[in-house]
């Protein structure tokens, strides 16, 4: 079966990060980011996130995740490759803010089923 992203340049085994440097983001864009905190600010890590938008150096963010849990809500991403993500991968709907120093490449785009769909299933 053919898998677009395992053909593509930036998905080459040892390569670390995408040649995709553009630091223009749009919303939906997934971007990976440093120093995206845990909760409750007990450290942080290096993640894909969901660009929001930002104000002047604040990015309106959600996590992306990779552990499925039943603990807090999170939205399937149903169409991962073109998002640029190797694995089955959740958003929590939860906005963010981090500094835009943080961001560093963007991975790919949400479709627009997977975007519909957050906005559906997002509460207040």
């Amino acid at each position: 079966m053919y898998h677009p992203y395992k053909t593509s340049n930036f998905r080459i085994k040892g390569l670390k990060s995408p040649p995709l440097a553009d630091t223009r983001y749009r919303i939906g864009d997934i971007v990976f980011a440093h120093h995206v905190e845990f909760e409750g600010n007990a450290g942080s890590k290096a993640r894909p996130i969901l660009y929001l938008g930002c104000d002047g150096n604040s990015v309106r963010y959600m996590k992306c995740t990779t552990v499925q849990s039943d603990r807090a809500p999170q939205v399937p991403v149903g169409d991962p490759i073109s998002a640029g993500l190797e694995k089955n991968t959740y958003i929590i709907p939860v906005v963010k803010h981090i500094d835009r120093s943080n961001l560093k490449y963007r991975l790919g785009h949400l479709c627009k089923e997977d975007l519909e769909y957050l906005q559906e299933n997002i509460t207040n």
